[in-house]
């Protein structure tokens, strides 16, 4: 049944505009992985499982560096991605997500995820770039052919870092990377020498790369990866005219409807409560109903 009038006032208590994607300034930063006496991997880990990490090394290719026989991970900040090409893709072929706007799904970001929080989730991209994906706004994930290799753009080739051990292997030679020009020395801004702190840094990782993997996997499943977002509504809904609505004895205006929209993220559980009064796409009329 048509409303003869119908008026909608709605406060939203928490929650605010979500950004699809950003890019942010600084790079990704570069990690060495020491394995024994002056031997280390230096470069971003692309994946990491429970036996093994992937590293994009600085000299563009990718290498596989058992979890076990590292005994030290130092981290160097950079201001630019201190590697120009990917030789060996193949080795780890990057992934393609997918997102919608203005109705339609369009490619977002390709790449490869190397750093996780709750809510987002950092690439390096194909094209050598740092970027910035919000999980809420991926829509589909696809795997990407790694038929030849990937040359970055945009790259200063006259940086030239020279990557400076800790103090315990200070006499072990440096690791450069780069192109021409005056050589830079960059110091480890972190560094992991416990057993117990490495693996659980591995393990974080680890458990960032197992979630992009659900996602692929249980996209089989859903439809629609998100309907619902974590915030809560307050909407006060006023009818006039109405026959099931509101009668001379029992009056549904300006009872207020509160909605509790939750979400455990793409392709994950998620739910809607309506308590209070309102319309109810369940009901045989459009008429707003006390409901819970």
């Amino acid at each position: 049944m048509k409303l003869s009038s119908n008026f909608k006032f709605g406060s939203t208590l928490v929650g605010t505009a979500l950004v699809l994607a950003t890019s942010i300034a600084s790079a990704l930063d570069i990690s060495a992985y020491y394995l024994g006496s002056c031997r280390r991997v230096v470069g971003i880990p692309v994946a990491v499982d429970r036996e093994t990490v992937r590293v994009l090394t600085v000299h563009g290719r990718i290498e596989t560096v058992p979890r076990y026989e590292v005994n030290l991970v130092a981290t160097y900040p950079s201001d630019v991605i201190q590697i120009d090409r990917v030789e060996n893709p193949e080795e780890h072929p990057p992934i393609e997500i997918m997102t919608r706007r203005n109705r339609e799904t369009v490619n977002l970001v390709t790449g490869w995820p190397v750093e996780f929080t709750d809510d987002k989730v950092s690439f390096l991209t194909i094209g050598g770039e740092d970027f910035v994906v919000d999980r809420n706004s991926i829509w589909q994930i696809n795997e990407v052919p790694a038929n030849s290799k990937f040359t970055f753009r945009g790259q200063n080739r006259r940086a030239r870092s020279e990557f400076v051990h800790p103090q315990l292997f200070a006499d072990c030679p440096a690791e450069r990377a780069g192109g021409e020009g005056e050589k830079r020395p960059v110091v480890p801004q972190q560094i992991l020498a416990e057993p117990v702190t490495i693996k659980r840094e591995f393990d974080r990782l680890m458990r960032g790369h197992n979630v992009i993997e659900a996602y692929q996997s249980k996209q089989q499943f859903y439809a629609v990866p998100s309907l619902y977002k974590n915030q809560t509504s307050l909407i006060v809904w006023t009818s006039a005219g109405s026959r099931y609505g509101a009668s001379s004895f029992r009056s549904n205006n300006f009872t207020p409807l509160i909605r509790n929209e939750e979400s455990s993220g793409p392709f994950s559980y998620q739910h809607e409560i309506l308590t209070g009064s309102g319309p109810n796409v369940d009901s045989v009329h459009d008429e707003s109903q006390t409901q819970a």
